[in-house]
């Protein structure tokens, strides 16, 4: 990421004079008193007009009033700073989960990963829950009839509740920790 130097934002103390005026050529009370809350916070001499003033990075030694220091040439910096922290990404994964009956949809939603560090699985017409944290598997539901497939999974947001929706148009609630039935909800006929 480059800094504001580089990329050319200098901090500038301008003397300019506002250059919105009223009717009457005079500053409105409402920008004066703006302007003076301003320079109270930031205790500042003089009002600037602009705080931020997009130019050529200043190589030259020549910098505003609000600068502390000279900016510093590029072959000043040290090359520690330069350097980005990377992270650390594994070559192999640490855990294969297979998938068999995975409905290749990109509309579907069957996959989804609870607050709890419980992952839901739809794969096909059930649905598998695994446990992140201990390793564990098992079936949650299986559904009904011919081709009524899991559409969608949703985790409710404390992780103990999963919405299941079908191909039937039905949304099934369960409670995890008990695997139950909480509630079933069918679509309307139109």
């Amino acid at each position: 990421e480059p800094n504001a130097r580089e990329a050319g934002l200098t901090l500038t103390s301008c003397n300019e004079k506002a250059k919105v005026r009223t009717p009457d050529n005079e500053i409105s009370p409402a920008k004066e008193d703006y302007k003076k809350a301003l320079r109270d916070s930031m205790e500042l001499e003089d009002s600037p007009s602009r705080m931020l003033n997009f130019s050529s990075p200043d190589l030259h030694g020549k910098h505003s009033d609000l600068c502390a220091s000279p900016p510093e040439s590029p072959t000043s910096i040290d090359s520690s700073k330069r350097k980005r922290n990377s992270r650390f990404i594994p070559k192999s994964p640490d855990k294969i989960l297979d998938a068999p009956d995975l409905v290749d949809d990109y509309y579907l939603n069957l996959l989804d990963w609870s607050s709890t560090n419980t992952v839901a699985v739809a794969l096909g017409q059930s649905v598998f829950l695994w446990n992140a944290s201990t390793g564990a598997t098992h079936k949650l539901v299986e559904t009904t009839g011919t081709g009524n497939i899991v559409t969608s999974l949703a985790w409710a947001g404390n992780g103990t509740c999963l919405a299941v929706g079908t191909h039937s148009a039905e949304v099934q609630l369960w409670d995890v920790e008990t695997s139950m039935q909480i509630r079933r909800m069918r679509s309307h006929a139109s």
